[in-house]
């Protein structure tokens, strides 16, 4: 039991270490080869495990196995969010779960009979080459699944760049900004036209990526204010969101400008995942 304990905080140790790894990995454009290692990485050192009597190197070998396996998580999780449009994707990584729980109770059956007849060494080796083996069957579907999103993901890197430059989605995963900048719905408008008025419900997220805007409140025991103009890149519609209230003030286009319009609820969404509040919620802006 003590040896068991120990493999798995060798696990846990690699799965630590992989976690900003992971995040990073996210970001390429093309996620199969880095899938494909991974996969390797985590099954290959369980057969390794087999050959060697030193604790020290069984606990290196899991190390390496827990990366793989957490690599594998988020950017079979990344490659989904590419491939299926935002009004399914719930459904999609729920039918996901299933099928990897499922996974995980037919591996348990399995390999009990293996370990009863033939040991514990017998199990590992199977289990380490198993995997890779299921996993080349599998690749040519996954490269062929990569080459076409790569072709969209290429398409919308420059949203990425620009969201991951806004305080707004500060710690903010790499999926996620994908996913909002895949949902995306570039607008044109000439100068002095409302984007947001006053009053009306709050239905998304409006950033600004060329152009300028005014913003105006009526509201307020001061009166009409005049409030500080949003210059690109920049951003407006995040508190009538996040609080669930109508607009606080009216924002027009100062010039001609060019935004992009992102959904209230795939902005809620991505929110949900950064964990922590945006700094300009904190500071109490408007609209």
């Amino acid at each position: 039991i003590n040896g068991y304990s120990y493999l798995l905080a060798g696990c846990a140790f690699g799965g630590v270490i992989a976690a900003g790894l992971a995040n990073r990995l996210s970001t390429r454009i093309r996620l199969a080869p880095v899938i494909g290692v991974s996969i390797l990485m985590q099954a290959v050192p369980f057969a390794l495990t087999a050959a060697t009597h030193a604790p020290a190197v069984a606990f290196a070998l899991q190390v390496v196995s827990g990366v793989g396996m957490v690599v594998v998580d988020v950017l079979a999780l990344t490659a989904l969010q590419r491939r299926v449009a935002n009004s399914q994707l719930g459904r999609v990584l729920a039918a996901f779960e299933a099928v990897i729980a499922l996974a995980v109770l037919v591996g348990s059956f399995a390999i009990s009979p293996v370990v009863s007849s033939f040991g514990v060494v017998a199990a590992l080796v199977s289990t380490g080459v198993a995997v890779p083996v299921l996993a080349a069957g599998a690749y040519p579907l996954l490269l062929r699944a990569d080459r076409l999103s790569a072709q969209r993901t290429a398409t919308i890197r420059k949203r990425v760049r620009l969201l991951e430059g806004l305080d707004l989605f500060e710690g903010a995963t790499a999926a996620a900004l994908e996913q909002l900048a895949a949902a995306a719905e570039e607008v044109e408008l000439p100068a002095r036209r409302v984007v947001v008025k006053e009053g009306d419900r709050a239905d998304a997220l409006w950033i600004l990526v060329a152009g300028a805007l005014s913003v105006r409140a009526s509201g307020g025991p001061r009166g009409p204010r005049q409030l500080p103009a949003v210059e690109a890149p920049g951003y407006v519609g995040e508190l009538g969101l996040v609080n669930g209230v109508p607009r606080t003030a009216t924002v027009r286009t100062r010039e001609p400008s060019r935004l992009l319009r992102i959904d209230g609820a795939v902005f809620l969404d991505a929110l949900s995942s950064m964990g922590a509040s945006p700094p300009a919620m904190i500071l109490g802006r408007l609209c």
